[in-house]
């Protein structure tokens, strides 16, 4: 399918320099490449600046297809060579496509409250991978947001938006630091559950059915004192004696899928946990 035609974008030095963080948070914007990520941000309504094809290397029909619907709008597109498109990907296989974009955030005091609000807060997450698999499970579980306290992780960065496999779009995001974020729980009467490998009561003694906030501590040390106390609740994973830590996307996705289980019970158990109240709780 012949591109489509229509106005231009930036040049290509721009969004080469997307890549760099301080770029990023300058403009707000970001750059996503290859046919999932465009699939997964027309379908979400996401705000396209404009999208960069290389005719020679994109050969999806629906993407065509895609790219055509967008120009349709306005959204600029610029028509570039393979060799260009290479010079402008960070991707190991680069499809041939990619959209200029605006970062989505939503203001904590926007955010929405219900009586099963689930949230997933993090502090720092260094490893871009682990970040993008967590997107990916929170939006698995159907999470209503993820929290970012502070500003040392950036879900835009590449990396992370490659390992997301699309979730970037998937799931609202917030940022705030933890004095807005304690006076946001307050407010809403979010029960927040800290994991931590100090923690005395097993995960799965606690009972989610309520709104949560899963709080998650960094790769190294686990949570900060400042996470620590916000919590509600501290909570460990069981291990084996052999084994003391798991990965930062594992604990995340077994607490949230422990979450998850609660919340949507094999048929079996739905009678059980329906005759289970909600208690209130002690830290501890």
């Amino acid at each position: 399918m012949e591109a489509p035609h229509g106005p231009t974008l930036p040049d290509l030095s721009y969004l080469s320099s997307l890549r760099r963080r301080e770029a990023r948070d300058a403009s707000h914007h970001a750059f996503v490449e290859g046919v999932r990520f465009l699939f997964r941000a027309v379908e979400s309504g996401a705000r396209i600046l404009g999208a960069v094809a290389a005719p020679g290397m994109l050969r999806n029909e629906p993407a065509w297809k895609a790219l055509h619907r967008l120009a349709a709008q306005r959204i600029p597109l610029r028509r570039v060579s393979p060799q260009e498109f290479r010079a402008l990907s960070a991707a190991r296989e680069p499809q041939g496509v990619g959209l200029l974009i605006e970062q989505a955030w939503t203001p904590l005091a926007l955010a929405p409250v219900g009586r099963q609000t689930l949230w997933a807060a993090f502090e720092h997450v260094r490893s871009p991978g682990n970040l993008g698999t967590i997107l990916r499970t929170c939006e698995a579980v159907g999470v209503d947001g993820v929290l970012l306290l502070g500003d040392s992780t950036d879900p835009y960065d590449p990396d992370v938006v490659r390992a997301s496999m699309g979730s970037l779009f998937g799931v609202r995001l917030a940022r705030a630091g933890h004095e807005e974020a304690r006076a946001w729980f307050r407010r809403t009467g979010a029960y927040v559950v800290g994991a931590s490998a100090e923690a005395f009561r097993d995960h799965r003694t606690v009972d989610y059915r309520r709104p949560v906030v899963v709080m998650i501590g960094c790769e190294r040390q686990g949570l900060s004192p400042l996470q620590e106390d916000l919590c509600d609740k501290l909570v460990r994973i069981p291990m084996t004696a052999q084994v003391d830590s798991l990965n930062v996307a594992a604990a995340t996705a077994v607490l949230l899928y422990e979450v998850f289980g609660q919340r949507h019970p094999p048929l079996g158990r739905q009678a059980s946990l329906a005759r289970t109240p909600v208690r209130p709780e002690n830290r501890s």
